[in-house]
């Protein structure tokens, strides 16, 4: 039963993806996540049967008043019990972090690590991923901050024009970053690629800027992005509202991507279980590695998604592959069979 739970709990080391509701904060998320694991594990491995010993009898002689052991009684031995030694798996015996934070106030896909999974987090975050957006926000409106709960501090007229402009900045930003001279013939060659990949990590790019909607005054935006935090996508909302001859503030901010993961690879909060997760780290693990073998460090690269239908249907086949029979014709159920026989003796 040792072994068993050694081997359970060295399956629990890796990257799981995860879907952060609005108004949910990160380390709320992380406990979620603690306490699935443990309540999983701990039902594997119950602690109702507890073992009885020899619990010795002891009297005081009538006359010298010696104590003696006069028989012997069963009963539980309370030293197992978990009032006393604790559950099998408790929460604080779990690492979980973040690959990186993200504000309560929004939403969407985040990927955390468990464990030995969190020492890959470093590595993770040096590929420089192109993570995706929808931003709402709203013209004419500013808050405190630029935060998306602040209060409001500022309203004014507004406008409406392209984004082109500004996009185009952030293009010439990221040759920079990448330590290439816009007018070289390196960055002509890079354009040629693809996005040029940062040099410098953490250094915000924004790749792509789509306006997806606009109902006056909200708007709706698509960004890709590099090395962003949520400060940064605020500050990018109201500078589109100044470039427009007005100011605007966030309303929503949902990731939609994150690198190679999307909303189909991710855990709802209600779906969150010991088997939930572990299949979701193997998924994520397949992921990873496929992420690896197709990543240029020179540009950024547009890839198709990862169908988890494929992902999943390749691990099944290696689950099931040695009780496949091709050989074995399916039995025909009789559907009107009895339960009794059919004749009858009069």
């Amino acid at each position: 039963l040792v072994f068993v739970f050694y081997i359970l709990w060295s399956s629990l080391s890796g990257v799981i993806c995860v879907h952060k509701p609005r108004n949910v904060s990160l380390g709320r998320v992380r406990n979620c996540i603690k306490v699935a694991i443990c309540k999983g594990v701990n039902e594997c491995f119950p602690q109702d049967n507890l073992p009885f010993i020899d619990f010795p009898i002891v009297e005081a002689h009538p006359k010298t008043q010696t104590l003696l052991t006069v028989g012997q009684r069963k009963q539980v031995d309370y030293s197992l019990h978990p009032l006393v030694v604790g559950d099998a798996a408790v929460e604080e015996d779990l690492q979980i972090e973040a690959l990186n934070y993200f504000e309560p106030s929004c939403s969407g896909v985040c990927l955390i690590g468990i464990n030995d999974g969190c020492n890959s987090l470093e590595e993770i975050t040096g590929r420089a991923w192109l993570n995706e957006y929808k931003v709402m926000g709203q013209l004419g409106r500013e808050t405190v901050d630029n935060e998306i709960r602040g209060k409001v501090t500022r309203t004014c007229d507004y406008s409406i024009k392209l984004l082109k402009k500004l996009e185009m900045r952030y293009k010439s930003i990221a040759l920079e970053l990448a330590n290439v001279e816009p007018n070289s013939q390196e960055a002509f060659e890079l354009g040629r690629k693809g996005f040029p990949r940062p040099k410098i990590l953490g250094s915000p790019i924004v790749f792509n800027v789509r306006l997806t909607l606009f109902k006056s005054p909200t708007f709706l935006l698509t960004l890709q992005c590099i090395s962003e935090t949520d400060a940064f996508i605020r500050d990018l909302v109201r500078e589109i509202g100044i470039s427009l001859g007005s100011t605007a503030s966030c309303r929503r901010i949902l990731r939609t991507h994150l690198g190679p993961f999307g909303s189909d690879h991710s855990l709802l909060d209600k779906h969150l279980s010991l088997q939930a997760i572990l299949t979701n780290m193997t998924l994520c693990r397949r992921i990873l590695e496929n992420d690896i073998t197709q990543l240029d460090q020179d540009v950024i690269c547009k890839r198709p998604k990862n169908p988890i239908n494929a992902i999943l249907n390749e691990r099944l086949t290696e689950v099931f592959d040695d009780e496949i029979d091709e050989n074995v014709e399916d039995e025909v159920e009789d559907c009107i069979s009895m339960p009794w026989g059919r004749n009858y003796d009069m």
